[in-house]
């Protein structure tokens, strides 16, 4: 099984308002290994990065400005991801996003078409984690950002200053395998696809009777009905 874990950062938070990507990541497993294949790279959003947004990812107008347009980098891309299984936080902003991209480079593809499957970490702690955290003072419910996933997993992330796309596609693969087994070790649950006994059908083997109305109950359906229906405009 040939797993990719990945990050992206951006712009905004909606592509459908003219975001954009300004760094990508992508990190290697297979059949449960790390392979120390990565991609990553800074992207050019051909539009500025807000204020507000640098102090989440220190990413600068000025360190993109030389750095490829996602267009330029897509068959990279493309080319390291095609069949595998991805795997991300919070996946719908990522995968959107990353088709977004590839629909404004005029690709004839979609992500999903490329890859072979998706997985979202965010799902995985929701299974896990259930509830209020008995942990948190005063109780509050479980919270399921990477950072409170890590932090339940036991994962270091002091070396993590900002949010970047390598960094968390790293941390993301830790997280992801340390899930994973709690996972195994809960065993199925009422969620889980297993297996179900058939549903029985009844067969007819003989037809339904007949039911034959007669006129004096037809009328006297009729006389109780039209006069509240009588007044009514169709």
């Amino acid at each position: 099984m040939r797993t990719i874990f990945y990050d992206t950062e951006t712009t905004g938070k909606e592509y459908q308002k003219g975001h954009r990507i300004v760094e990508v990541a992508f990190i290697e497993m297979v059949d449960g290994k790390l392979t120390g294949r990565h991609f990553h790279s800074l992207v050019n959003p051909e539009r500025d990065i807000p204020d507000e947004v640098v102090a989440i990812h220190g990413i600068t107008n000025e360190k993109v400005v030389n750095a490829p347009r996602f267009k330029e980098i897509l068959p990279e891309i493309l080319d390291f991801i095609r069949g595998a299984e991805m795997v991300a936080h919070n996946a719908e902003f990522d995968e959107k996003f990353i088709n977004n991209e590839m629909e404004l480079a005029k690709h004839p593809e979609s992500f999903w078409s490329v890859v072979s499957d998706t997985k979202d970490t965010l799902d995985m702690s929701r299974k896990i984690w259930v509830g209020k955290d008995p942990n948190s003072n005063p109780l509050r419910n479980y919270k399921h950002n990477l950072d409170a996933i890590m932090d339940r997993c036991g994962i270091d992330r002091t070396k993590r200053v900002h949010h970047g796309a390598l960094i968390d596609s790293e941390l993301l693969s830790e997280a992801f395998l340390a899930m994973q087994k709690k996972i195994e070790e809960m065993g199925p649950t009422l969620e889980d696809d297993v297996a179900r006994p058939p549903i029985l059908r009844v067969a007819l083997t003989k037809p339904l009777p007949k039911v034959t109305v007669s006129d004096e109950a037809v009328q006297a359906h009729h006389s109780v009905v039209a006069p509240k229906t009588s007044g009514m405009k169709l």
